[in-house]
């Protein structure tokens, strides 16, 4: 095992909270001491995708393109927070302490073997990455990182909850890579200040583990 790689995904959430909250977030995974990749939501770039896509019914790998290429902006706005754009290709050699955004257009995840589907979000592509930089021999830690605390039942916060068992808050191919792979998933609440770097270096924080 080569050390562990903090695989983040940044929803679009945040910045729709107000570009603030997502600036706040990413300068704290910057301070981290260990490696982290972002994998970028859609945010507004999505929206306009699907809304295209609900007006002229395209093909599915068409729109699927499309959803992709959305987050691949969104990953250009976080490069400009002090991260470094990076494909597929070069997390195969992440270095300790690295700080770098996928570009998942540009990595041709759009032609990968992900299904071609609205329902493949960043979720489902931050588990993927964090699968493949397990292949790669890197131990990997997933978080979600949103603007709610968690996954609620009955009005409580779960610490913890089994993927079969999850309705909604991530995506239902997400679910089925986390079942597949034995990966664990955490919920954040970027908003929530020293939440995030809480999990990553203390290993508990307000939130829900999703195994």
């Amino acid at each position: 095992m080569k050390f562990r790689v903090v695989v983040a995904k940044v929803g679009g959430s945040l910045a729709r909270r107000g570009l603030e909250n997502l600036k706040l977030t990413l300068d704290e995974l910057g301070s981290l001491d260990e490696a982290v990749v972002v994998v970028p939501g859609g945010w507004v770039f999505a929206d306009i995708s699907r809304l295209v896509d609900s007006s002229l019914n395209l093909k599915a790998e068409l729109s699927h393109a499309m959803g992709i290429l959305s987050m691949e902006m969104y990953g250009y706005m976080v490069a400009n927070f002090g991260f470094s754009a990076a494909t597929l290709k070069d997390l195969r050699e992440v270095k300790g302490g690295d700080k770098l955004v996928l570009l998942p257009y540009s990595s041709g995840l759009h032609e990968s073997e992900l299904p071609k589907s609205w329902r493949v979000t960043s979720d489902s592509i931050a588990v993927w990455v964090a699968q493949k930089l397990r292949e790669w021999g890197y131990d990997a830690v997933v978080l979600k990182i949103t603007d709610v605390d968690g996954i609620f039942k009955d009005g409580c916060l779960l610490d913890r909850v089994k993927a079969e068992d999850v309705r909604g808050c991530v995506d239902s191919y997400a679910l089925k890579l986390i079942r597949k792979y034995g990966i664990r998933l955490f919920i954040c609440n970027g908003i929530r200040r020293g939440r995030v770097k809480g999990y990553i270096v203390e290993g508990r924080t307000l939130g829900t583990l999703i195994e």
